[in-house]
């Protein structure tokens, strides 16, 4: 636990010290890239999953994530990516899809990894009948320690492994962090988030 702890607060120096968010995801990309060679922090994180009451009980999909740190700036979750019974690898973990204003860095920490599709923003042909074009960006493998920036608003698409590997994903909003961001995580504030937008 020691490990997770010494490097969310390295990446926490970062996210403070940094002008912007873009800027904060820039300098984290090479604390990423060394914790994927550190057998060490994947072995911590399984232990801190393992630890954590009520994880085995929770479903998910496509991936199974292992929270490793939320805090004000950023959170930080490791993603394990499960193969299909057939080992497919041109079949994608879910549509084409954006995270709006969220910015990921990823890494790959365990495995080969999976081949990772980003596209451009939409352009119009025919905004009246819902018609927009995109381009294909990158069509790209994304295999062990090597890091990949997902930029906000950008649509893009993980396709299955032919093994389980398991990604290092670094969130954060774009905007700068602000009192409210702190105020989120504070205790009871978080767990009683669905009670609180009906006051008042």
């Amino acid at each position: 636990m020691d490990r997770i702890r010494e490097a969310v607060r390295e990446l926490v120096g970062v996210f403070r010290s940094a002008t912007s968010k873009h800027e904060a995801h820039r300098a984290a990309a090479p604390i990423m890239e060394q914790l994927t060679r550190q057998p060490a922090f994947l072995t911590a994180i399984i232990e801190k999953y393992l630890l954590t009451p009520g994880t085995l009980d929770r479903k998910n999909y496509p991936v199974v994530g292992m929270e490793i740190a939320e805090n004000p700036w950023f959170g930080l979750v490791a993603n394990c990516w499960i193969p299909l019974p057939g080992r497919e690898t041109h079949i994608s973990t879910k549509c084409i899809h954006h995270h709006g204003n969220m910015l990921l860095t990823t890494a790959t920490l365990f495995g080969p990894g999976y081949e990772h599709w980003m596209f451009s923003k939409p352009e119009p042909i025919d905004a009246g009948r819902g018609i927009y074009t995109m381009e294909l960006l990158e069509a790209a493998p994304h295999p062990q320690h090597h890091v990949s920036f997902v930029d906000a608003w950008i649509a893009h698409t993980p396709f299955y492994p032919r093994d389980l590997s398991i990604t290092l994903a670094l969130w954060s909003n774009q905007f700068e962090t602000t009192w409210r961001d702190h105020l989120k995580r504070m205790p009871g504030v978080r767990t009683n988030a669905n009670a609180l937008r009906n006051v008042g």
